[in-house]
């Protein structure tokens, strides 16, 4: 039968049981994936040939050299029925003439359920055989097969097929103990010039950023320290500064000489009532609130101020800082592969790797004593004491007009609460001659300090005083 087809130009079939246990693992992926017409065009073949193959067998059933499938088992060509389906020939020589060994001959195979019928070129495996190993053709040579599937089509084979996918057996012998250890010894050699390599480098990068740290921290020194010096220079020539305590001083000194304003005019009225009483409570009340304000609003604006200076320095410290960072990871990046793929790499070659950050950041707590002013070099921050002394100056001028208000109040009490006027301005605290300089004069270089005058003397008001003072609203 095979030769009828193959002279009819069907393509030769193979018929097996096991052609539906066939996985794509039997077959090259490449093949599949390139070629999928042709497996379609084989596919179409397949049907064709399997109609053609009916229509020759029933034209020989009618004629009386075969006898019908048997009933037994249903659908011919079912899915089902391979194993209950079968083709039945005359017993006796005398139901078609023909002799036995003519008979013998031409009768064809038992067909089997088509989805068992699979392609000879496709190298289906023999019944129950389990093997990976892939036949595609006759001779059993992949590259030529595949040459021709791609010439047939008058396509060039593609270059990733041109390269055998079994390796030649002279490839795969086994080698002897010399040259394993001749391989070994080469290994070896190569892996000992690798860690060379890697390790003078790495040495490379530890003597970079030593001298880096060192470099950068002697320059961070002089950067701080100029930057302090200007700024103390600023702090002695700034209005802003000599405004500052100026004008605390001279507005609460105001605040304070209107409220003793006040005092004589009601001592002139001379009303000692509950209402009276209560409005000098609240005016006072309202002078000291005045005089807190503005002493919180300078303490403020020096805070401020001295955080922007901070804030300039940090901005270098962190330049310095993100330099030695930087080279670390520059190091760590430069050899951190090849340690990953060396053969001999050990913990201690990880412990110096990861030392790269380590020295890092020792130099970058370093600049930081500098920063914080704990290096040996910066323990005096100039900024700092020059800072303190202007808040000095402007804690002694508000004391000096807490003081002078505090005698003023006390004077006013004295007199609602009809006791002796004059006593008050006996006391050796109310005396003109008992308010303190605001700021002592310093040797140093001129400063905003030394620009403060000496708080005026209060007057404290006397019964005999009958003139009516000119006051203004508080």
């Amino acid at each position: 039968m095979g030769s009828q087809a193959r002279s009819q130009g069907i393509p030769s079939v193979r018929l097996s049981t096991c052609a539906a246990s066939t996985t794509p693992n039997d077959i090259p992926w490449p093949f599949l994936v390139s070629k999928s017409r042709t497996v379609l065009k084989y596919t179409a073949r397949a049907a064709l040939g399997a109609i053609v193959l009916y229509a020759v067998f029933g034209s020989q059933s009618s004629s009386g050299h075969l006898v019908a499938p048997s009933s037994e088992g249903g659908n011919t060509y079912g899915r089902n029925a391979a194993a209950a389906t079968h083709w039945s020939v005359p017993s006796s020589p005398q139901a078609t003439g023909t002799p036995d060994r003519v008979r013998d001959a031409d009768a064809p195979a038992p067909p089997k359920p088509e989805d068992q019928i699979v392609f000879e070129n496709l190298g289906a495996s023999p019944e129950g055989s389990e093997t990976k190993e892939t036949v595609f053709d006759e001779d059993g040579n992949m590259d030529e097969f595949l040459q021709k599937l791609f010439e047939e089509d008058g396509i060039p084979l593609p270059d990733d097929l041109k390269k055998p996918l079994v390796p030649p057996p002279s490839a795969q012998k086994s080698l002897s103990e010399e040259e394993k250890a001749e391989i070994q010894r080469l290994k070896d050699i190569e892996t000992k010039e690798k860690r060379a390599d890697i390790t003078a480098r790495h040495t490379k990068w530890e003597k970079k950023l030593a001298r880096a740290g060192e470099e950068e921290l002697l320059e961070l020194l002089e950067k701080i320290k100029e930057m302090r010096k200007a700024v103390v220079d600023s702090m002695r020539t700034k209005p802003e500064m000599f405004d500052l305590l100026k004008k605390l001083q001279e507005e609460g000194f105001k605040q304070v000489e209107q409220t003793e304003k006040y005092l004589q005019k009601i001592i002139k009225d001379a009303k000692k009532d509950e209402e009276t009483s209560s409005k000098w409570t609240k005016i006072v009340a309202k002078v000291q609130e005045r005089l807190d304000k503005r002493t919180v609003e300078t303490t403020s604006y020096l805070h401020n101020w001295y955080q922007d200076v901070m804030k300039k320095e940090k901005v270098v410290f962190e330049a310095s800082a993100d330099k030695l960072d930087k080279l670390a990871d520059e190091g760590q990046a430069d050899i951190g592969m090849d340690y990953a793929w060396l053969d001999d790499v050990s913990t201690d070659d990880w412990t110096r790797y990861h030392q790269l950050k380590r020295d890092a950041k020792g130099w970058i707590e370093q600049f930081e004593t500098i920063y914080n002013a704990t290096h040996v070099d910066m323990q005096e921050n100039i900024v700092v004491n020059e800072l303190m002394q202007v808040e000095t100056a402007m804690m002694r001028v508000a004391a000096d007009l807490n003081q002078a208000l505090d005698q003023v109040r006390a004077s006013g009490n004295q007199w609602l609460k009809g006791e002796s006027e004059t006593s008050s301005a006996s006391s050796p605290s109310a005396s003109p001659s008992g308010t303190s300089k605001a700021v002592e004069t310093e040797e140093a270089a001129p400063s905003p300090v030394e620009s403060v005058q000496e708080t005026p003397a209060i007057p404290v008001p006397e019964t005999s005083t009958h003139a009516e003072p000119k006051h203004e609203e508080l």
